[in-house]
């Protein structure tokens, strides 16, 4: 599933049930969260979602590789890498 199926799913939920949204409102909520989700990610490192699992950044060090057309080693730079964990619940309901 992508960002404008679940978008879509999104708007058929809230047409059926609960509040009525317009696409234009839903989309502009998602665009909050990840604003959002990005901010809390940058300021403490991690964030859990109850019921979904924990997010949290990783710095993976720096390491060696090699270039082909130089025929030489090359250090690559460490960076910032996303962890999921997902929740005991959320495993449950996937049966696992």
């Amino acid at each position: 599933m992508d960002r404008k199926a679940l978008l879509e799913g999104l708007y058929r939920r809230s047409q059926e049930e609960g509040p009525r949204w317009s696409k234009a409102e839903i989309q502009t909520l998602w665009e909050a969260f990840l604003e959002l989700f990005e901010e809390v990610l940058e300021e403490k490192g991690s964030l859990t979602l109850t019921g979904l699992g924990t997010f949290k950044t990783v710095l993976s060090p720096p390491r060696k590789g090699y270039d082909f057309k130089k025929q030489k080693t090359v250090s690559r730079p460490g960076k910032v890498r996303i962890t999921f964990r997902p929740s005991r619940a959320l495993k449950a309901s996937l049966g696992k």
